[in-house]
């Protein structure tokens, strides 16, 4: 039994370690696309001719802006409610974790 517990919380901390690398790649990404847009929306604002075509661009990536953002908020609530998931889980199956361990030593203790 011990054995299985043991198992399944390896398999849940491998689990939760992918999860927790592929949001860390996809905010580095998020990141990067964010500090190019603003860089391009400065350089654009820079430009002392504010011809039409540099309006529309600076308008667009406003709205890219916009949207890059909005992506982040949902990526972080999204681990925020993993978090908070994850930790009921684990706080609800404690105690049966712990009734089942110390059992389960008692038993190879008895035996030696």
């Amino acid at each position: 039994m011990a054995d299985l517990l043991t198992e399944q919380l390896k398999l849940s901390h491998r689990l939760e370690g992918l999860v927790n690398a592929m949001s860390d790649d996809l905010e580095e990404i998020l990141s990067g696309a964010l500090d190019e847009v603003k860089r391009r929306i400065l350089e654009l604002a820079a430009k002392a001719e504010q011809t039409e075509s540099v309006i529309r661009r600076k308008t667009y990536l406003e709205k890219l802006r916009g949207e890059i953002e909005r992506v982040q908020r949902e990526v972080w609530a999204d681990i925020g409610k993993k978090i908070k998931d994850e930790a009921v889980d684990l706080a609800e199956a404690a105690p049966g974790i712990a009734e089942a361990v110390p059992a389960v030593g008692n038993r190879h203790c008895h035996r030696a």
